[in-house]
């Protein structure tokens, strides 16, 4: 009896740490775990008691990054259970009773876990509240010039390559990473803001009035939209609402402000129809950008001709170009000068928020798109890989994308065919969207850790791997990136 007592205190114990990942991932939303248990993979992790031989090991145990919200969380939950069992202990001394009641807390850890979060859920939105006031309070007195940012991709890229050609004039604060909740934001501008001359902030949801919340505490002096994309849709309900949300970036401002588009994105198109406001296309029709001569070496790395002028940059892959447009739309629009803009274009220098390239030990290029979480991004990168491929093997390597929704199926089917045009085997290593691949590239698709492997031992000069999306540390560490 002893042994099974161990057993199932084990089994908990591996769960638990399991749904604390998940809780954290999820950003503690209770919006954001309903999608995901709805989800197929979701459902299977709920279910899942006995944990997979590799679940055991130091790389592929799924566990939290200790925080100190996590801690509390798992430590209240830890805590509850230990009062739960002083209880039957009292009440039922018996060993049936104290079976069941541990073979209970293992099914239902995650309800329990959920329950445990709530009070924090409460703690945390009142922290937000302290961070908005004083953040906004800080930006009104200094009144800095706010550029805001919204889409749903390229929004921490376009900042960063902004406020690298920016600072060729100014001062510049930039909310770090990928920071565009309200918390994080309020947080960065209040523990890094000092008196920059420009403050350029990204502006995330999840839902319809949170970028609404955040742009009334610090309200744009001008917008950037940089895309839409069909995400997050089990948690929007509609592209519509997609819409709505973004949009309340730009309502937030003053009438007549400046609202820099991605018009060749017909979902941005859709978002700035607003009256009273002054829109400026840096793409697309009547773009105030224009590119000619757009070129990538064999390494995928961007060039191209700007008003005569060539600009050879460090940015992998043509979709750039729309990032590379937008910042020097508002860099002219804040009176840079050409020069200025040139040159801090080939100076600047790709983050991990950007794709990136490695080179194996054994020759093979690595092409790290690590962040990419949206269907647009994903055919971007392949289409790059399709455009250097040249004779090489492409490898994709991927674990799908969450928070499709409704359309989940048939984007993952559709981003499989399109794969199937350039890329000659994947990698897959999630379960949403594999038996989508699966269907396509049949037995050119591998889903063990040990032929994967295998597989990178034996890289060589002739191949070329795509890394598309969240890659599980054994990967990472197998191809030591």
């Amino acid at each position: 009896m002893i042994i099974i007592y161990f057993l199932l205190l084990f089994l908990i114990l591996i769960r638990l740490l399991r749904f604390l990942a998940v809780v954290q991932q999820k950003e503690y939303r209770l919006d954001r775990l309903a999608t995901y248990f709805n989800s197929e993979s979701g459902k299977r992790d709920l279910i899942k008691i006995w944990p997979a031989p590799k679940d055991l090991t130091r790389t592929g145990l799924k566990r939290p990054v200790r925080t100190m919200r996590v801690l509390v969380i798992g430590g209240a939950t830890l805590l509850v259970i230990f009062l739960l069992y002083l209880i039957i202990f009292f009440l039922a001394d018996t060993d049936l009773v104290k079976l069941t009641f541990w073979s209970l807390v293992l099914v239902f850890l995650p309800l329990l876990v959920m329950l445990v979060m709530l009070p924090t859920s409460i703690v945390a939105m009142i922290m937000t509240w302290i961070e908005l006031q004083q953040a906004s309070q800080k930006i009104s007195r200094q009144k800095p010039i706010v550029i805001g940012i919204t889409g749903s991709y390229g929004k921490s890229s376009t900042k960063q390559l902004l406020a690298h050609l920016l600072q060729a004039k100014f001062t510049v604060f930039a909310t770090p990473k990928s920071f565009n909740t309200k918390y994080s934001v309020a947080k960065s501008v209040n523990n890094f803001f000092f008196d920059q001359e420009v403050a350029i902030l990204e502006y995330g949801a999840y839902s319809q009035g949170e970028i609404k919340t955040l742009a009334k505490y610090l309200t744009p002096t001008l917008a950037i939209i940089t895309g839409f994309a069909p995400q997050h849709l089990d948690l929007f309900g509609s592209q519509e609402n997609i819409i709505k949300a973004k949009r309340e970036l730009i309502t937030a401002m003053e009438k007549n402000s400046f609202v820099f588009a991605n018009a060749q994105n017909r979902g941005v198109r859709e978002i700035c129809q607003v009256a009273g406001y002054q829109i400026v296309n840096y793409s697309g029709k009547n773009s105030q950008v224009v590119f000619d001569q757009v070129t990538l070496d064999e390494t995928g790395r961007l060039s191209f001709t700007w008003q005569n002028q060539t600009v050879k940059t460090q940015l992998i892959g043509r979709h750039y170009l729309e990032i590379a447009s937008a910042a020097i739309a508002v860099a002219q629009h804040l009176g840079l000068t050409q020069q200025q803009i040139v040159q801090q274009l080939a100076t600047f220098k790709p983050t991990s928020n950007f794709i990136t390239t490695n080179l194996t030990s054994q020759g093979a290029l690595i092409i790290n798109d690590g962040l990419t979480t949206n269907p647009t991004g994903f055919k971007a990168a392949v289409e790059l890989i399709k455009e250097i491929k040249q004779d090489r093997d492409a490898i994709l390597v991927t674990g799908g994308i969450v928070d499709l929704g409704v359309k989940e199926t048939a984007i993952h089917l559709e981003l499989a065919k399109v794969c199937a045009q350039s890329i000659n085997q994947v990698w897959y290593f999630g379960l949403v969207g594999k038996s989508e691949f699966k269907q396509v590239f049949a037995d050119r698709l591998l889903d063990e850790e040990s032929l994967i492997k295998e597989k990178i031992d034996h890289l060589s000069a002739n191949d070329l791997v795509l890394l598309e999306g969240k890659q599980p540390l054994w990967l990472l560490k197998s191809l030591k990136i």
